[in-house]
């Protein structure tokens, strides 16, 4: 059986920029935040999320943590 070793861990804040004038449609962006401790607690993470958010240029729409495994015979 496979064992996982979580090797790292990225967050990723999804930002509202408006919408487009033609479809209507939102536009969004993203800022990536990496090499964050994989063993960081999701609420941790969010209150992280929305302190950075608070000093970036659009509002904050969306978070995503990815966690990176290796995976190991176990």
């Amino acid at each position: 059986m496979a064992i996982e070793n979580p090797i790292g861990k990225r967050l990723t804040l999804k930002l509202s920029k408006g919408t487009d004038p033609e479809t209507g449609k939102p536009i969004y962006t993203s800022v990536s935040i990496s090499k964050i401790i994989p063993a960081a607690e999701a609420d941790a993470l969010l209150a992280t999320a929305n302190e950075i958010a608070g000093l970036l240029l659009y509002p904050l729409y969306d978070v995503q943590a990815v966690t990176t495994v290796e995976l190991l015979e176990g």
